[in-house]
């Protein structure tokens, strides 16, 4: 109820998200997408993260990306119309991510995660901190939220023929 009411939903910071100060440019997004060898033949905000995906081709990915590139590339592209006013901060040996999650709880999100490499073709995450609004999810379901994201995200990188990771790191500046 209160993701809904205008003065109220501010007043609880149900309104928008956390700002985590990435603002990007054109030229971020020029950035990002001239150090990526990769290409999305999709329509800018067409592009859905997890679904219909074709693969083709081979290349060798060693890039180095800033939150500002990052946030930009996933503006472009996200278009599945569930997150808005997404910024993603990259930090030591993870992800701070905002966002606005629409329809299916229509409030803003706050997520803090470590991401590690676990194999050539899997990933582990951590989640550190988790919120809905201003509201902080309590620990004990950190666990759940942890499995099921990790879940997702290693079946993404199953998706991708010949996929596999060398070396994966996250660093604060």
């Amino acid at each position: 109820g209160i993701y809904h009411i205008p003065v109220v939903s501010a007043i609880f910071g149900t309104s928008k998200p956390i700002d985590l100060g990435i603002h990007p440019t054109a030229a971020d997004l020029a950035s990002a997408e001239r150090d990526n060898p990769t290409t999305i033949n999709a329509e800018p905000g067409t592009f859905h993260w997890t679904r219909n995906k074709t693969f083709s081709g081979s290349v060798p990915i060693d890039d180095v990306h800033t939150s500002a590139e990052l946030t930009a590339f996933i503006e472009k592209y996200h278009g599945d119309g569930n997150v808005r006013d997404m910024q993603v901060k990259i930090r030591d040996g993870g992800l701070i991510i905002s966002g606005f999650i629409v329809p299916t709880i229509n409030a803003p999100v706050y997520v803090d995660v470590d991401v590690a490499m676990a194999g050539p073709t899997s990933v582990t995450l951590n989640l550190k901190k988790a919120k809905i609004g201003r509201l902080t999810i309590p620990e004990s379901y950190y666990d759940e939220i942890t499995k099921a994201a990790t879940r997702i995200a290693n079946r993404e990188i199953a998706n991708v023929p010949g996929f596999s990771i060398s070396a994966l790191a996250y660093s604060d500046g």
